[in-house]
């Protein structure tokens, strides 16, 4: 494959199927004058919480083949990744210098442990990114994680940064199955930085009505190019207008709305019966 050479790029917004093609955007100074990075991951087998424990070997990336080829990343002062396992930013943020990152967001990253956490923190410190003066971040783990939580160390009140100004909450998620057939509804338990309204900027997909209730005051979307609401229930017209108000007011692009039919919402039920 011929190699990236965009040297003269300051600023990009794209999207990737794996989280090992980010190796092409570092190796051999594909992007040298980087300034503003943004990515989205969206192969459902890197992404998904149900594949949650699926690490970058699977890909065939780890932070050896990483560090063997990345040079890029100097001139960084903007990174934003969205969707994607908490084990692939640790490889990401270890394997890749980046001296001047200022600004760093990191939404919907998925584990299935809390086992993680301590590494995070010392990533997140001046020793891999001395430059770092904003981090906003919110984790996806499995709903039964909250009573581990609850009972962790991380929960404290004198926490240390990053951790020291954190919320969660339990969040609805459709996701297609595997075999790209049905659709399976998962209950995330997510901890995230404050505040929430920031995050919700930048997030692209949201489930229902149960996120609205987190924020008092109507997501700025400024330069979105799409935002994708699932809802598997009808909202009267007073809230489907208030909602639709909170997920983009300002310009979007594209906005999708999909309403899932009542054999999902029978199937929800059913589920909920039995939890």
């Amino acid at each position: 494959m011929q190699p990236l050479s965009w040297s003269n790029t300051v600023q990009l917004t794209l999207s990737i199927q794996h989280f090992s093609e980010l190796r092409l955007l570092f190796e051999h100074n594909a992007l040298p004058a980087i300034e503003y990075l943004n990515i989205t991951i969206e192969n459902l087998d890197t992404n998904l919480p149900f594949n949650v424990n699926i690490s970058a070997s699977n890909v065939q990336l780890s932070k050896y083949s990483l560090r063997e080829t990345a040079t890029g990343g100097t001139h960084l002062k903007h990174l934003l990744l969205r969707y994607i396992t908490l084990n692939d930013v640790m490889i990401l943020i270890g394997s890749i210098t980046m001296p001047l990152l200022e600004e760093l967001i990191l939404i919907d990253m998925y584990d299935d442990t809390l086992d993680h956490l301590d590494q995070f923190q010392e990533l997140c410190s001046s020793t891999y990114l001395p430059a770092l003066k904003t981090l906003h971040f919110s984790l996806c783990f499995p709903q039964e994680i909250e009573h581990e939580w609850r009972m962790s160390s991380f929960n404290c009140n004198n926490q240390q940064w990053p951790f020291d100004n954190i919320n969660c909450y339990m969040d609805e998620c459709y996701m297609c199955t595997p075999d790209a057939i049905d659709l399976i509804l998962k209950i995330l338990f997510v901890i995230y930085n404050c505040p929430i309204n920031l995050l919700y900027r930048h997030k692209r997909t949201f489930h229902n009505y149960g996120f609205a209730t987190h924020i008092s005051v109507p997501i700025c979307t400024i330069r979105r190019r799409l935002i994708q609401w699932v809802c598997d229930q009808k909202y009267e017209t007073e809230q489907f207008n208030k909602t639709l108000q909170i997920v983009a007011s300002g310009h979007v692009n594209e906005l999708h709305l999909t309403y899932l039919n009542e054999r999902v919402s029978q199937k929800k039920d059913k589920l909920n019966e039995t939890t």
